[in-house]
């Protein structure tokens, strides 16, 4: 469970760089360990969405005029929407 101090750590956090964040809360939340103690070839397929993730906020960051997490939170909806 991630605790109120982890929170407020990511929260002072926000203003970082978007893809610096990506990490900052996949390295609080421990998604490495927690996807890496998945039995079975899937962990290897799920770490890679992980890192794949962090180079669509870069690839976001560079071009977009506000890389904020706001921006980048409406882009990811807006992906959502027409892959369906």
């Amino acid at each position: 469970m991630i605790e109120r101090e982890s929170f407020h750590w990511l929260r002072e956090r926000a203003a970082q760089p978007l893809p610096e964040l990506v990490l900052s809360v996949a390295s609080t939340l421990c998604l490495d360990v927690e996807l890496a103690a998945r039995p079975g070839p899937a962990s290897g397929d799920a770490l890679r969405s992980i890192h794949r993730f962090v180079e669509v906020a870069e690839e976001f960051s560079a071009v977009d005029d506000d890389p904020g997490l706001l921006a980048f939170l409406g882009y990811l909806d807006t992906a959502e929407v027409r892959e369906r």
